[in-house]
């Protein structure tokens, strides 16, 4: 198969670029040239989607693997080209209203709220999940019965920039008393990168279509606690903190998510799965993204002040 990724060389993009190559289909990735890097064997072009698509006008592929679509006049630019068989995008769990039910499945409802500026260029958390919808429909108008949507959750593993994962797993390993927000029955859900892409791709193959929530079957925050400290070998001791006044716990503690958001942490991947998607060991997923994490600073979680602090607090 003759593959065009749009992005391909960050975290998600680099896995699927890399999945692809390893299923020994001829991958041209587009991107700006800016961050990351890409593996062996691969066709570079370099350009932005809003710009420079006159070198991908003149072309065509069997498929299209978009990793990077945000805003639905950056998709248009691309799914408008049709110049391929078939469009994959990568979009996210966040396109479901909140709340939804634990084990919902792709029939919750969507994010369907109006925003304020339709055209707007700007992505938070108050229009993402929004705008993703809006992605999705744009390509389904270009690409109708053509077009797979893979919603991931938090995407975890090797190669992650956001260390939302590498932070729990990085920090249980340190050992000592460990600051959770309760409860300890919090919903977490996430998937492996590697497993997201090696599933991607056979979708791909197999030309599924529509959408499939891409996640590992929800567990516990105690359950992933315990997880890690088993993985590693900490003797770490979770402090479950039931007040932290003050701190903005969603932004300062990854995978702690307040209601309703966290009901976005428990959907049902059974769809995904009926079509083939596996999952790695938790185990491996730990031990390997440890393995990967080099000791620049962490981009999520308190800084060992602010926890030291925190923990202060709790044992008053």
């Amino acid at each position: 198969m003759k593959l065009l990724v749009l992005g391909g060389t960050r975290f998600v993009g680099y896995h699927l670029v890399e999945a692809a190559v390893a299923r020994g289909h001829e991958v041209t990735i587009f991107h700006r040239g800016q961050s990351g890097d890409r593996p062996a064997g691969v066709e570079e072009l370099l350009g932005d989607r809003r710009g420079d698509l006159a070198m991908l006008a003149s072309r065509r592929w069997d498929a299209v693997l978009d990793t990077c679509g945000y805003v639905p006049a950056a998709v248009e630019a691309t799914a408008g080209l049709r110049n391929a068989d078939f469009y994959a995008f990568i979009s996210s769990i966040a396109v479901y209203e909140a709340p939804a039910a634990p084990g919902t499945g792709e029939e919750a409802a969507l994010d369907e709220h109006v925003l304020e500026d339709p055209a707007t260029e700007t992505v938070d958390g108050t229009n993402y999940g929004a705008l993703k919808v809006q992605c999705e429909r744009t390509i389904e108008q270009h690409y109708p019965n053509a077009a797979l949507q893979v919603r991931p959750g938090i995407v975890v593993g090797p190669r992650d920039p956001t260390d939302r994962f590498t932070y729990w797993a990085a920090r249980v390993a340190r050992g000592g008393d460990v600051l959770v927000p309760a409860p300890a029955e919090r919903p977490v859900q996430f998937i492996d990168a590697r497993d997201l892409a090696a599933w991607a791709i056979r979708a791909i193959e197999d030309r599924l279509t529509g959408g499939y929530n891409v996640v590992r079957p929800h567990i516990e925050m105690g359950e992933l606690i315990d997880a890690l400290r088993e993985t590693t070998g900490s003797d770490a001791r979770p402090v479950w903190a039931t007040e932290l006044e003050g701190v903005e716990v969603a932004e300062t503690f990854p995978f702690c998510l307040d209601p309703p958001d966290r009901t976005l942490l428990a959907l049902s991947p059974a769809k995904a799965v009926a079509a083939g998607l596996t999952f790695r060991p938790l185990d491996q997923t730990i031990r390997e993204t440890l393995a990967w994490r080099s000791d620049a600073p962490m981009k999520a979680g308190p800084a060992s002040e602010e926890e030291a602090r925190l923990l202060a607090l709790q044992r008053g």
